[in-house]
């Protein structure tokens, strides 16, 4: 992309990038008919913003009854602050502290997790992973939630439903 031919710092704007991809650029400039070439750079632009409301459709099996699906629908709020609110109709206020949902985006892999703290020996939360379609244009996410139960006594229980995310 050509810059003005002025001394000094240039600054060139470019528009079209792809989310979340590294882009290598090598400055150069012509004097006298001869190229100088700066160093090789690079800059790795944002992820998407998956940030906003999605609906979720749950997927689960009840005493792993594969022939008779059921399923559950409710909304995920990802805000852009990584913490994330979850409408499922689940009553968390048995618990003597809910962490809340938090979440971050890893290339194309979505991770929202929840701490639901029952006592000082146990620990239980839901974590769900999904694979985000179209990091361009971001419109669906499929993966599974867990559910997990760890205590120090050595206990660990978990299940796991399929997810699909739209917005």
């Amino acid at each position: 992309i050509p810059a003005s031919s002025s001394e000094g710092e240039q600054t060139i704007n470019i528009a079209g990038l792809k989310a979340n991809t590294i882009y290598n650029y090598n400055a150069y400039i012509k004097y006298n008919d001869e190229y100088y070439n700066g160093n090789v750079e690079s800059f790795t632009t944002n992820p998407p913003d998956i940030s906003g409301t999605w609906t979720c459709v749950e997927t689960y099996y009840i005493n792993s009854n594969y022939s008779n699906p059921q399923y559950r629908t409710y909304t995920i709020v990802l805000n852009k602050n990584g913490k994330g609110e979850v409408n499922n109709g689940e009553d968390y206020s048995k618990w003597d502290a809910f962490d809340g949902w938090s979440w971050e985006l890893h290339g194309n892999k979505l991770q929202m997790e929840c701490t639901l703290i029952a006592n000082q020996s146990q620990y239980s939360g839901y974590k769900i992973n999904g694979t985000v379609d179209n990091l361009d244009d971001p419109k669906k996410i499929t993966g599974r939630r867990f559910n997990w139960n760890f205590n120090q006594n050595g206990s660990f229980e978990s299940d796991g439903w399929e997810i699909v995310m739209t917005r």
